[in-house]
């Protein structure tokens, strides 16, 4: 059946904004395995299936619980996004299965058609796609661009989201904004990668808002559906991050100094043996406990490889991860 295709506003002027909106579920099988519900692209937001363990679980799963698992890749199908786009996702995963999401590249958010960054008027126009879980940052229909992602992992579920960076070019204006919901017993593992711009240019404006909750009681998805019981949820995390040449004291010691790439890794969940770890600083990464259980893993460094081997090594450090 042909999907239907991205709306497009061409705002009055100049280049036409992109509204798409991707989803992708898994669920259980009655033999214990996994299948894909729903697996829904638009244009520029593709996915594709990329593999699957089934029965006997994957050694890469969170907690090595072994759970079966489906990987998908999101495929960026056009260049961007670029100033006035507008791109969701929807996840869902079912009760006791993982899905491990990725992403086939960087994604470089650009300024778009006659872009001047933080110094000119827009000329583009998106509409508004947020919901009420999670507030929004400003006016919708400015020339920033934004990818919303929106999550609910089940009971025993687990949701792994190992994007690559995004790059933050010159002249753009972009928002990365997540809300996640986890079941009391769903575990969640979750990075996020910001390059301040491409070799040798200044950075654009880029923000991050990132929101969990977990379930203060475990209920079943179905019934909770048909009874129209509501949960009670408790936050887990709140994060915003606003980086740009417009950000009084970037460069200064107490923000950025000379690092170039910001990033974090949150590990949210009971895991068999707990997440039992301390507050803990080093030269590379600073690891701070969440109330969730969870953990959050904060790094900055100069490139991203030297990032993403800080991220790792505080992910070595708490315990079945």
């Amino acid at each position: 059946m042909p999907r239907p295709a991205a709306s497009i506003d061409h705002g009055g002027r100049g280049r036409a904004s992109i509204s798409a909106h991707a989803a992708v579920r898994v669920d259980p099988t009655d033999d214990g395995g996994i299948r894909v519900s729903e697996l829904r692209s638009q244009v520029p937001l593709v996915l594709r299936r990329t593999g699957t363990t089934d029965r006997h679980g994957s050694h890469n799963d969170p907690q090595r619980m072994r759970r079966p698992t489906v990987t998908v890749h999101l495929v960026n199908a056009a260049a961007g996004p670029l100033a006035g786009d507008r791109l969701r996702l929807d996840i869902a995963v079912g009760t006791g299965v993982c899905l491990r999401l990725r992403t086939v590249a960087a994604t470089v958010a650009l300024p778009g058609f006659g872009g001047r960054g933080d110094h000119g008027e827009g000329n583009c126009r998106g509409d508004n796609q947020s919901d009420d879980r999670w507030h929004d940052h400003g006016d919708d229909t400015d020339r920033s661009s934004l990818f919303d992602v929106h999550a609910d992992v089940g009971p025993g579920a687990a949701l792994v989201y190992l994007p690559e960076p995004t790059v933050a070019v010159r002249g753009c204006r972009h928002r990365m904004r997540a809300s996640i919901r986890l079941a009391s017993t769903a575990c969640l593992l979750w990075r996020e990668e910001i390059v301040l711009g491409r070799f040798g240019e200044p950075a654009g404006s880029i923000s991050t808002a990132l929101r969990v909750d977990v379930s203060d009681q475990e209920h079943n998805q179905k019934q909770d559906r048909d009874q129209g019981h509501d949960r009670t949820w408790r936050p887990l995390l709140r994060q915003e991050l606003t980086l740009g040449p417009t950000m009084p004291g970037l460069d200064g010691p107490a923000v950025l100094g000379t690092a170039r790439v910001a990033g974090s890794l949150l590990i949210a969940g009971p895991g068999p043996a707990g997440l039992a770890t301390g507050a803990a600083v080093t030269d590379t990464f600073a690891l701070l406990p969440l109330a969730g259980p969870g953990v959050l893993i904060s790094a900055l460094a100069s490139d991203a490889v030297t990032l993403r081997q800080a991220l790792e090594a505080g992910r070595a450090m708490v315990a079945r991860w």
